[in-house]
């Protein structure tokens, strides 16, 4: 009997995420099952390294704390904007988000991200930045949840491995502190090359 070698594949991956954005979440569950599947393929150990940078499209401040609805957001773009996105580049991300197990929901309200953002962070200094960002992408654009609930983020957090007292310290500490903290992370050049 012939016994294959178990592979360790080892690469350093670089991930931008945007937790208001369908496409980040899409491509995140693609690559997550592409990876799943490669090493299940070649019977490999997962040795891939993710780094994560949080990021927010948009300027503090743009919504009220409640946020904004998807509609009138892609409408805040103006007619011809909003025609294309709400008629053909929404539409195309959510065939393409069905075709990968993905139900967005077009009632889902637009928000500023600086908690979860931060709770990413956490998560990822906790290796466990993978399952946490794919759970609250779920939950944000599946079941219309505030991703910066801090209860949700805690129960998460913790359902994910990270200890409960950083989770308690980081959502102590403001938001503004840390949102400005995400926003100096810049791209090392030989990074983006």
């Amino acid at each position: 009997m012939q016994t294959c070698a178990r592979r360790v594949v080892e690469l350093d991956i670089l991930i931008v995420l945007d937790f208001m954005c369908p496409w980040s979440f899409i491509a995140l569950k693609s690559f997550d099952t592409a990876r799943q599947k490669f090493f299940k393929e070649h019977n490999a150990t997962d040795g891939i390294k993710l780094d994560f940078i949080p990021y927010e499209f948009d300027v503090p401040g743009t919504y009220p704390a409640s946020g904004t609805d998807w509609t009138d957001y892609c409408k805040s773009y103006g007619e011809q904007k909003a025609k294309y996105l709400l008629e053909e580049k929404l539409p195309r991300a959510f065939q393409l988000g069905k075709e990968i197990g993905i139900d967005f929901q077009i009632d889902r309200r637009i928000v500023h991200t600086p908690t979860v953002n931060n709770a990413l962070i956490l998560a990822q200094q906790h290796s466990v930045a993978l399952p946490f960002a794919l759970r609250m992408l779920t939950l944000h654009f599946e079941q219309k949840l505030d991703p910066n609930d801090k209860n949700l983020l805690a129960a998460e957090l913790e359902t994910a491995g990270v200890p409960k007292s950083p989770i308690d310290q980081m959502l102590a500490e403001s938001a503004e502190i840390h949102d400005q903290r995400n926003r100096s992370i810049a791209f090392p050049s030989s990074q983006l090359e």
